[in-house]
């Protein structure tokens, strides 16, 4: 059975629920202490469905309608809500915390979840799907707008639980006060009428297949394997020679192109490697993720170099100079 993406919100949603439950009952000082980066950490998500899957103004009935206005947008009181959970979270650096209690471990499952499913969504947008098109309906934005308001609804009535215990270790209680309200105020959409069909349709989303990859050719010894990489770089190095002795500026501009775009690719994928990495072991800074935030920065900073040779070719271009390069 394929994974839809109602199968990682149900998840959050229930995570949520059992971690406002729990607190509800009660939070230790050392669990509250606990809650604090997982709680971040699903700010941080929320914040990613509002600014990449969630528009800040739909039409209807042929005149444009504010989803938010200026005061209430959730992406500047979910921002400020983050920054304050970050600066609650360096004060009480080193302190004692207990984080195997129920309140922030199932904070850190609703984040893991509801971050897992974004990425579902994600998968349908490069290059799109005609399950984007259904995504980017307004309708079913708004469903996803409203299950994000749920979840910082819930995430509010955690951190009101927890505020008490929060400022017998010290923590400011107007940063504390604030939070709490920037987390029940964004949670406003939760209120919005939403049509079942378009919560439907958001719950329906499938992981989008991916083509297999090709069977890899068996290999009867390493000699073979280095005769064959030789082969091909012989092949490689001996093409411009045959048919591309002569390459003209746009085509020069669209091979730089190409390479940028290569490059932003493999970069958004490790840094998503990271960012999943973080989110599984928040507190701690493994060998792992070391080497793959130097490849992100390497891969960052080759395809930026990259783009600027393209956007010297393209001005070579619009001058509109017969200028031509040979290959050596």
């Amino acid at each position: 059975m394929n994974a839809v993406y109602g199968d990682f919100l149900r998840q959050a949603s229930d995570h949520m629920q059992t971690a406002a439950y729990c607190a509800e009952r009660g939070v230790t000082g050392r669990a509250a202490i606990a809650t604090l980066d997982p709680a971040q950490r699903m700010t941080k998500v929320m914040l990613r469905y509002l600014h990449e899957l969630t528009p800040r103004g739909a039409r209807s009935h042929g005149g444009h309608l504010l989803l938010w206005d200026r005061v209430n947008d959730p992406r500047v009181l979910l921002q400020e809500a983050e920054r304050i959970l970050h600066r609650l979270s360096q004060q009480v650096a080193g302190q004692s915390r207990n984080g195997g209690d129920a309140v922030p471990t199932h904070v850190a499952a609703a984040a893991l979840a509801m971050g897992t499913g974004h990425d579902l969504l994600k998968t349908h947008y490069a290059p799109r799907s005609d399950w984007a098109n259904a995504i980017d309906h307004q309708d079913v934005r708004r469903a996803l707008v409203y299950e994000v308001a749920r979840q910082a609804q819930l995430l509010g009535i955690v951190m009101d639980r927890a505020r008490n215990e929060l400022r017998r270790a010290d923590l400011p209680s107007v940063a504390l006060e604030r939070l709490v309200t920037t987390l029940r105020d964004s949670g406003g959409a939760a209120g919005w009428p939403i049509p079942p069909w378009a919560s439907a349709t958001l719950a329906a989303v499938p992981l989008r297949a991916a083509q297999a990859p090709a069977p890899i050719r068996t290999t009867s010894s390493v000699e073979e394997i280095c005769t064959g990489i030789i082969a091909d770089a012989e092949g490689i190095r001996a093409t411009p020679s045959r048919g591309w002795s002569a390459l003209s500026a746009t085509q020069c501009e669209r091979n730089a192109a190409a390479a940028a775009v290569i490059l932003h690719c493999a970069y958004d994928v490790v840094t998503l490697l990271v960012r999943r990495h973080v989110e599984l072991f928040p507190s701690s800074e493994l060998l792992l993720r070391q080497k793959l935030r130097k490849s992100a920065e390497g891969l960052d900073r080759v395809s930026q170099r990259w783009q600027a040779v393209r956007r010297g070719w393209k001005r070579l271009t619009t001058e509109r100079q017969p200028l031509t390069v040979t290959a050596p």
